[in-house]
């Protein structure tokens, strides 16, 4: 399975929206080298062709980009998207996870005093249940979500800079020298920064 097919599988619907948008990215590195179609020296695709149906990214108006500063740029602004999302579910998480502790203290005082102690086990039993739900799952569902976007980033990154590569290879050129280059690669200043909180050794 290719990984666009994967990363648009594995989204949570609720959440998606809040994804970087992968498949848009790998367009604007389209534009960006004018490519259609580009293989590596094993044959490879070097970026997948999107799926076909896939409406709701691909039909999205793509900002002309001509370097690889405003390409940066572009993945900056899907980065914070992400990250934005993240934080605010994780300060709901924490919200919940206060609302739940009180109930559980008061609970586990009732149960001291011996109060209705059968009734108050039982009710602190379907308390930790609940926490396991609504906590505990979306805990899960968060780390999915951080997994799949810092394999996208990744993979995007990648992609962006075996295009540098090859348009270097092809025109003879190479702009390490120069100030503002058109195109540059942006492996070093994101992969040490993502691929560390990912446990696929691929996306390194």
């Amino acid at each position: 399975m290719r990984f666009g097919d994967k990363f648009l599988n594995g989204q949570h619907p609720p959440w998606q929206q809040s994804y970087i948008d992968y498949i848009r990215l790998k367009q604007l590195i389209y534009q960006l080298f004018d490519l259609d179609h580009a293989t590596d020296e094993n044959n490879v695709d070097i970026i997948e062709s999107p799926p076909s149906d896939v409406s709701s990214s691909s039909s999205r108006h793509l900002r002309d980009i001509k370097t690889s500063n405003e390409f940066q740029q572009q993945l900056n602004n899907e980065v914070q998207k992400a990250l934005l999302f993240l934080l605010g579910t994780l300060g709901e998480m924490a919200s919940e996870l206060s609302e739940l502790s009180e109930e559980f203290i008061t609970l586990s005082a009732n149960v001291q005093l011996q109060l209705n102690a059968s009734d108050l086990l039982e009710q602190i039993h379907a308390l930790r249940m609940q926490f396991i739900d609504r906590v505990g799952s979306k805990l899960l569902l968060l780390l999915e979500f951080i997994e799949l976007n810092v394999e996208a980033i990744t993979k995007i990154v990648k992609k962006h800079d075996k295009a540098v590569s090859r348009w270097e290879e092809s025109s003879g050129h190479n702009y390490h020298g120069d100030d503002q280059p058109r195109y540059q690669r942006l492996r070093t200043q994101y992969l040490p920064r993502f691929a560390v909180h990912s446990t696929n050794a691929n996306v390194r």
